[in-house]
């Protein structure tokens, strides 16, 4: 009997020590409340969980670092690149800058305001990260798709003041919009001309802008080829070769510095305007006047160039009449540039081609057996451009 009050003091000690624990963390939970709600982590934001990151607390010492913690299956945080942020329009969104790999740039909150993920990268995905979703306000923000409307006045005036200080990149990609979008008569004609002028003045000179994206210099190594270096930038020799004015290209010289422009070329045949306008990549640079074929014979679709013929020889399908190279009544001219149908309802339609003409009266008319016809002159222009199999001509 006298053991049994010494079992039960020391069964009664521990008891009371949980209670008083548990009752004094009770009071501490409710006087501060949750964890991460801290007094000296009051002050860290919210961040907005970034593709495949997820937010993280911020330091005990009120801090605002804002570190995100890679989401499973990302790599270690050791691993991730460095971002940077960017001042001015862009302030408070972080670009990664090359690393180890890629991922969506990450958000910031900015004065209460949320840049999302699709106004930096409109369409862009990658594979195995969930998108981040978008708040009813953040959703209002956001630029609704509209169709191309009629370029406003604004945008003439950024092009033409572009022009006046002298930087031709922005002000050819100006005009260029400005021709998508429709323009009037006054600002085509205008839009038109200018583009023009600095197609001749910068690709067809011997002038290179190092910071124009369409140009560029290509030093000759060893044993390298006219043909391999056209070819490397998706032009033609004959072009290569009377840009650099190349005097033998059967001897490049190594170390030798050429102009070259970065193609491919493609061309866009309007039927009812009977127009080809000439593009480098999304750049307008040459439209030209051409004949079509009578009752509506110059089927529509996308064409690749198949085949390229100088002074060449042609049967009339007609009259199986043969004329020879060299004859100056051979209807085609001195220049044929055969077309293959790859989409559209022209498929499994062959024979057709951009020609030459000894009519120019049938330019700007429906008189062709279905060919395109140019103006010597032009033909002869957009010989040197178009790559067989690479260039591409749409009909519309």
């Amino acid at each position: 009997m006298p053991v049994r009050p010494a079992r039960v003091v020391s069964w009664l000690i521990p008891a009371l020590v949980v209670v008083i624990a548990v009752g004094g963390w009770g009071y501490y939970a409710w006087r501060f409340g949750v964890v991460g709600n801290m007094p000296g982590d009051q002050e860290n934001p919210t961040l907005p969980a970034a593709a495949g990151v997820a937010p993280t607390g911020g330091a005990a010492n009120g801090s605002s670092s804002g570190n995100l913690s890679p989401s499973a299956g990302s790599p270690d945080a050791s691993a991730r690149p460095q971002t940077a942020d960017l001042g001015g329009p862009s302030a408070g969104v972080t670009v990664n800058t090359p690393g180890t790999y890629s991922e969506q740039p990450e958000m910031k909150l900015k004065s209460g305001a949320r840049t999302s993920v699709s106004e930096l990268q409109p369409n862009a995905t990658v594979a195995g990260q969930a998108q981040p979703q978008q708040t009813p306000a953040a959703a209002a923000q956001s630029p609704a798709p509209t169709s191309p409307t009629a370029p406003s006045p604004s945008e003439i005036d950024a092009a033409r003041a572009a022009l006046a200080r002298g930087d031709l990149p922005t002000a050819r990609t100006a005009l260029s919009t400005v021709l998508v979008r429709g323009p009037s008569a006054t600002d085509e004609t205008f839009a038109r001309a200018e583009l023009e002028r600095m197609a001749d003045a910068v690709l067809f000179s011997r002038a290179t802008n190092v910071d124009d994206p369409l140009v560029g210099v290509h030093v000759v190594g060893g044993g390298e080829s006219v043909n391999a270096i056209a070819r490397m930038y998706k032009i033609t020799d004959d072009l290569l070769v009377r840009l650099n004015k190349i005097a033998d290209p059967q001897h490049l010289v190594a170390g030798q510095r050429l102009k070259i422009i970065r193609g491919p070329f493609s061309a866009v045949i309007d039927k009812s305007r009977h127009q080809m306008d000439v593009y480098l990549g999304d750049t307008y640079i040459r439209g030209f006047q051409v004949g079509l074929g009578a009752n509506n014979s110059t089927p529509r679709g996308t064409w690749v160039v198949r085949n390229k013929l100088t002074n060449p020889e042609w049967i009339d399908p007609t009259t199986r009449h043969h004329y020879a190279s060299d004859d100056a009544d051979n209807p085609i001219g001195e220049h044929w540039i055969g077309m293959h149908c790859s989409q559209g309802e022209c498929m499994g339609r062959t024979g057709f081609g951009l020609h030459g003409t000894i009519d120019p009266s049938s330019i700007g008319r429906d008189s062709s057996m279905g060919c395109v016809r140019l103006k010597p002159e032009d033909i002869a222009f957009v010989y040197d451009l178009f790559l067989e199999e690479v260039s591409r001509i749409i009909v519309k």
